[in-house]
């Protein structure tokens, strides 16, 4: 066990904690809504999010949507939903602004359900748009518990990922092998680096089961832990690397781009090492389909605007990795 210091923080580790660690992040979703980090990433997240504007995180009357009582947590992330927390009793309360995303979430928890992959729903509201369920913390990220996690998760994905798409599972895959999103090749192509379209596809990659909308609205830093939330939104198979470049990529949009990949740059090696993933190859291989990732992810018309934010995260990161 060795002490290294990441920022203003002493942070306990040896090579299997940080490999499970950083890895874990793609399995976490295994049998709770919330899921308790490691503690090593746990202080990892508190350490970027130190250096860049979060969300707040308050104890409120003064919200859109009124409560029956005083919670310990409430977050509003000012678009579908407040969540409310009370850790006493180990409940959490979802309450939705309108009956069409409440249907939608009904739908996607009676999926789960069958399947023992979320909290115990305590109670349904449908007057009021919101339901109670109980506040648990994931399994231990074991191999016996990924492997059996992986395997439940195998057969729901698909269910899941028609609910989100709003087109079926089976379309998607044959959409994806077949290549025809554009902007992903286009994007690269102006940038002088068409060639790793290739070769990425050449490169053996590690799928996980990953979060898919991790950013800081989704992170809940209480004390020494963090806790990711919202896993049933965008839940979904991709390259395990994806959730970290998308936690990135969010910074960038709402601070200075060049602030943020330079607290990334100071602690690449912390994070890369371990996991081997300090490849070329393997790091174009995560960057294009990350980029491949945003682009299926986003309607025609988004896409659009996004695309200046994709070349320069792609220009940032092939500096920073030295690609």
């Amino acid at each position: 066990m060795r002490v290294k210091k990441i920022g203003k923080y002493h942070v306990k580790s040896n090579k299997k904690s940080w490999r499970r660690a950083v890895k874990g992040l793609a399995f976490q979703r295994i049998d709770s809504e919330q899921t308790f980090l490691p503690e090593s990433l746990a202080k990892k997240i508190i350490f970027f999010l130190s250096e860049v504007k979060i969300y707040k995180i308050f104890k409120t009357k003064n919200i859109s949507i009124s409560f029956d009582h005083d919670f310990d947590l409430l977050i509003d992330n000012g678009k579908e939903k407040i969540v409310a927390f009370d850790f006493s009793k180990n409940i959490i309360i979802k309450k939705y602004r309108d009956n069409e995303l409440f249907d939608k979430n009904y739908k996607i928890r009676n999926i789960v359900e069958v399947k023992e992959l979320s909290p115990l729903i305590i109670e349904w509201n449908y007057e009021n748009c919101s339901y109670r369920e109980e506040l648990v913390k994931g399994k231990r990220l074991n191999k016996g518990n990924i492997i059996k996690g992986k395997k439940v998760i195998q057969e729901l994905w698909p269910k899941l990922f028609t609910l989100h798409k709003n087109y079926s599972f089976k379309k998607s895959i044959d959409f994806a092998n077949e290549n025809v999103i554009p902007n992903t090749k286009e994007i690269l192509k102006s940038l002088g680096i068409s060639n790793w379209w290739q070769e990425s596809k050449e490169v053996n990659a590690e799928f996980g089961f990953v979060h898919g909308d991790l950013k800081q609205s989704n992170i809940i830093i209480s004390d020494n832990q963090a806790i990711v939330i919202d896993w049933d939104e965008y839940f979904q198979k991709a390259l395990i690397f994806t959730d970290i470049f998308y936690y990135l990529y969010r910074l960038t949009l709402r601070v200075n781009a060049k602030k943020v990949f330079n607290i990334y740059f100071d602690n690449k090696d912390w994070l890369l090492k371990p996991l081997n993933y300090y490849d070329k190859s393997l790091m174009r291989r995560n960057l294009v389909y990350f980029i491949y990732w945003l682009n299926n992810r986003y309607n025609s018309k988004k896409r659009f605007k996004e695309r200046e934010k994709m070349i320069n995260f792609i220009k940032e990161s092939k500096m920073i990795f030295e690609l």
